[in-house]
Parts: structure tokens; C-alpha cells; sequence
């Protein structure tokens, strides 16, 4: 099953009509590609459409929610070597690609944090996340 397939199977709980009323745009089927960045700072995301299309999209603030790596076999080898093994057994959530990881690392975004892939977030720099209880008093 594709990630896009499992976000479609939980997205359609979201009101679509709060969401308008909010101004909220929804994108289904649509994957981001990279982080913008204009003076240090995050700006838009670049993104691919259903139909392969490059889309481009700017807001005041973005939030990066994105998943871990558990379903990346070279970041698990790198990161945690030792549950790597594992990785095509994983019950993490089949988007764990570590795809948004990468896209903040690009940005300058810390890389601490990922001895505990479970509890990792891209954040500043020097500020570790070693468990879920430090992650959380962190964010």
C-alpha cells in the first residue's frame, strides 16, 4: 500500500468544508519534493501533482509533519544500524521513507536526534531527542 493511499484512507475524516472555511487547501495524491527558503527561513514547499505536475506552494509559516524512516533500509543503516534488519518488517506507518527528513536536513535542519528514529524531529541545531519524553518537552 502507497502512502498517498493510507493518508486518502484517513484524510476523508477531515471536514473538507471546515477546512475551506479556514482557507485550507487539501492536496491529495500530491508528494513534497523539496523545502523553500528565502533568508533562513522556510517559505513554501516544492511538490510533485497526481499528474506528475511541479507545483509550488508558498504560505507564512509551513509545517513539516512528516513521518520517520523505518521504511528506509539506507537511513536505518546509517542512523540505527542495529534494528536495520528489520526494516521490511516494520510496523511503522509505510510513509516512514524518511522523505521529509531529508528535505529538512536541506535546509539546515539538525540532524540530532536519530540514534531514536521513533522520537526524531527535524529542529534546531544542539537540541537532541534521545527519548519520547525529552522529544516531547523539546517541541
Amino acid at each position: 500500500m502507497e502512502a498517498v493511499e493510507v493518508a486518502e484512507a484517513v484524510l476523508p475524516e477531515v471536514d473538507d468544508e471546515f477546512a475551506k472555511r479556514l482557507g485550507v487547501e487539501i492536496h491529495y495524491r500530491t508528494r513534497a519534493e523539496a523545502l523553500l527558503t528565502e533568508a533562513g527561513r522556510v517559505t513554501g514547499v516544492l511538490a510533485r501533482g497526481p499528474r506528475g505536475e511541479a507545483l509550488r506552494f508558498r504560505a507564512p509559516a509551513i509545517v513539516l509533519a512528516t513521518g520517520g524512516f523505518a521504511h528506509n533500509k539506507e537511513m536505518m543503516e546509517r542512523l540505527v544500524p542495529v534494528y536495520a534488519p528489520y526494516t521490511d518488517k516494520s510496523v511503522a506507518t509505510v510513509g516512514a521513507t524518511g522523505d521529509g527528513i531529508r528535505m529538512a536536513w536541506a535546509v539546515g535542519a539538525g540532524k540530532e536526534g536519530t540514534e531514536v528514529q521513533a522520537s526524531y524531529r527535524p529542529g534546531p541545531r544542539g537540541v537532541g531527542t534521545t527519548n519520547h519524553v525529552s522529544a516531547t518537552a523539546k517541541q
